[in-house]
């Protein structure tokens, strides 16, 4: 499951491009992805990558439809410049259809590249 820039030509998919997006100190965006129900045995992690020049540690997934998963990321990768933060979440909180994952900046600016949704059974 992956929010990108590439565009769907499906009517009902259609929708304006996510990403990239450059987010101020302290701003919040929403990723609008469709998702799936998951077992709840499922291991969930949403990937965000971002682009910055310093620490991204202060970026957080503060809400994940209804649900509040570990804002704190569980692993980081990536080169320097291009961070890609892990998150665990609960497949209790995936729905089918639509899923909003609202994403809180920290300190500094950051550039949203990309955000999926990884599923491991």
């Amino acid at each position: 499951y992956v929010a990108n820039n590439i565009t769907m030509h499906r009517h009902e998919f259609d929708r304006p491009s996510q990403l990239p997006v450059s987010l101020k100190p302290g701003e919040e965006c929403t990723f609008e992805l469709l998702l799936a129900t998951e077992p709840q045995a499922a291991e969930v992690h949403v990937a965000v990558v971002v682009r910055a020049e310093a620490s991204v540690n202060d970026v957080a997934i503060v809400r994940f439809n209804d649900g509040s998963p570990d804002t704190r990321p569980v692993h980081q990768l990536g080169p320097a410049d291009a961070h890609t933060l892990l998150f665990r979440v609960p497949p209790s909180v995936m729905r089918d259809g639509p899923n909003r994952i609202v994403i809180r900046n920290g300190p500094q600016p950051v550039r949203v590249v990309a955000c999926e949704v990884r599923v491991d059974r």
